[in-house]
């Protein structure tokens, strides 16, 4: 029986994703209107790169399901589910620990997938979760040549596809290109010579990534959704953007109860607190734990909800927005203080002897705001919703695993942190079901 036991995450997490793969419907907001486009997929992608989108891969994709066999949706998402938690087991738990494998699962059931609804599902599913989890998976052959680990013909063979169809999305394009080169660099530094598969991976998200930019399609939505989603969008400046995109994307913790923020702060907490660290980083820590609670209660963070309440096609929204108000300002600057006493936190927190590794923390985490932040350059910012932070949260998640896996924790305080995990999703998953309820009625 005890064999067996080490593969209860696995068909957790099993579980959890044919419930929210099969539950939900596969035509649904913007998939009806893929479904319903006419003519051949070739002259519906190559209209669309003229008129619309740089993600002809990723769109091509979602029309051939949804216009052929759309219930094979169910099936891919629930694969790319397990694909995700097999590229995490390899990326950061290389051993199989299985105290590991469950903060893992319970992290992945902790995300708040309502986001991937709000435009379709199976739509939103494959232009986010997709990309985020074959992003992922090409991260492991890299991780093995940092470690010196061989990989397999074979994986080389299926991640460059991978990497081409995750980078088609731009947050995940600028993710992974921003760490194909940290990683080509540290591996130089390393050992003076240059990985040229790292090398490769890292053109082709940059290519990537000029593709986007260069794409007729991306010009005329632009110019489109500024008089759809923000008509006086162009009045901003850069400062603006960058206030308004900071605002934006820190209301996706401290605007709403965010459970992967809480445990990734509360991780901070405990892992300071186990460590007898100073108590003025236990203090601001604890500081920043109860701002993720307290904060969302508050309403201080609500740019989305006055976007929501007032925005009309082609009506100015600025003067709603309460930009240049002191409530305005004052949650930019409780922005900055997270950011800088967070990237403070996590340089002292671990690898005292190893300069690079103890950058990699803080580094992760700016990554993180910054993967979100570039929407701000976006007249889409608010009609995006949430779904766009994707990828920021799920960078937090990789936070919270490497903050927890060289922890020398005894089996009780092991069971503890799962027990604890466990009630916040419980919480986390009654709250989602009352919403949904009283959202029916």
């Amino acid at each position: 029986m005890k064999k067996y036991i080490k593969y209860i995450p696995f068909f957790v997490l099993l579980i959890y994703v044919l419930l929210i793969s099969f539950i939900p419907p596969a035509i649904d907001g913007d998939a009806i209107t893929f479904t319903n486009i006419k003519g051949d997929l070739i002259s519906i992608i190559l209209d669309r790169y003229h008129t619309w989108t740089s993600r002809i891969i990723i769109e091509g994709v979602l029309i051939a399901i949804l216009q052929n066999i759309p219930w094979i949706w169910k099936i891919c998402n629930t694969l790319i589910f397990l694909l995700l938690y097999y590229s995490f087991k390899k990326i950061l738990n290389q051993k199989n620990d299985f105290f590991i494998n469950c903060i893992i699962v319970i992290l992945i059931m902790l995300y708040s997938y309502t986001d991937m609804s709000s435009a379709g599902w199976s739509p939103t599913t494959i232009n986010y979760l997709w990309p985020l989890a074959l992003g992922m998976f090409c991260i492991i052959p890299v991780s093995n040549i940092l470690k010196d680990k061989k990989n397999s013909y074979l994986m080389y063979f299926l991640t460059i596809p991978c990497l081409i169809f995750a980078t088609n999305q731009e947050q995940c394009a600028c993710i992974l290109t921003g760490f194909m080169l940290l990683f080509l660099l540290y591996y130089y530094i390393k050992t003076k010579k240059i990985s040229y598969v790292i090398l490769c991976y890292f053109i082709i998200s940059l290519l990537s990534i000029i593709f986007c930019l260069t794409t007729a399609g991306n010009y005329n939505r632009f110019q489109l959704e500024i008089a759809r989603w923000f008509a006086d969008y162009n009045q901003l400046n850069l400062e603006n953007k960058l206030i308004l995109s900071t605002i934006n994307t820190f209301e996706i913790f401290l605007g709403k109860i965010n459970y992967i923020w809480i445990t990734f702060y509360g991780c901070i907490c405990y892992f300071l607190y186990k460590n007898k660290a100073s108590k003025l980083l236990l203090i601001c820590g604890n500081i920043l734990l109860v701002g993720t609670i307290i904060l969302p209660i508050s309403n201080l963070f609500s740019l989305n909800e006055l976007y929501n309440t007032y925005h009309t096609e082609f009506i100015p929204i600025l003067p709603y927005l309460k930009i240049n108000s002191i409530a305005y300002y004052l949650s930019f600057v409780i922005c900055i203080i997270y950011t800088i006493i967070t990237s403070i936190i996590l340089f002292y927190l671990q690898y005292k002897n190893d300069l690079y590794k103890r950058l990699l923390l803080p580094i992760i985490f700016l990554a993180s705001i910054l993967s979100r932040m570039i929407i701000g350059f976006s007249p889409t910012i608010f009609a995006s919703s949430f779904r766009t932070g994707i990828f920021m949260n799920y960078l937090i998640i990789i936070l919270i695993i490497l903050l927890y896996k060289p922890m020398k924790l005894k089996i009780p305080e092991k069971k503890k942190i799962i027990i604890t995990l466990f009630v916040l999703l419980i919480i986390k998953t009654s709250c989602t079901f009352i919403k949904y309820i009283l959202f029916l009625h």
